[in-house]
């Protein structure tokens, strides 16, 4: 006697490979060796990500708000695609307060109450 079928078989999806969390150091001895030649990469939170090509509206906006930053700031602190180290030195409010405030004209901000 034949048997409908009503529902097909589906082999569970495979779990995800394990993924590689770069860090800083190594993606600098990666690119020092010529592995990275050729490629627009950025490391983001231990993920080497492909940077996208711009398009002319782009390019466009770009040069627009880069004008108008250099007519407001100087042409000293305005870095047009310029990369940012964002090490975890950087992010304390001490480093505010001390090396960042001298970038800024040496005017450190009024005390907070809070020590790091």
């Amino acid at each position: 006697m034949p048997i409908a079928l009503t529902e097909i078989p589906v082999s569970p999806a495979p779990p995800d490979p394990p993924r590689k969390r770069w860090t800083r150091s190594e993606c600098v001895t990666l690119e020092r060796s010529g592995l990275l030649d050729q490629q627009r990469l950025e490391l983001v939170e231990g993920e080497l990500i492909s940077k996208m090509g711009k398009k002319r509206p782009h390019v466009n906006a770009l040069t627009l708000v880069h004008t108008w930053l250099v007519q407001v700031f100087g042409l000293q602190f305005v870095n047009a695609e310029a990369p940012i180290d964002v090490a975890p030195e950087d992010t304390s409010l001490n480093c505010d307060l001390t090396v960042k405030a001298a970038l800024y004209g040496g005017q450190a901000c009024a005390n907070t109450g809070s020590s790091t």
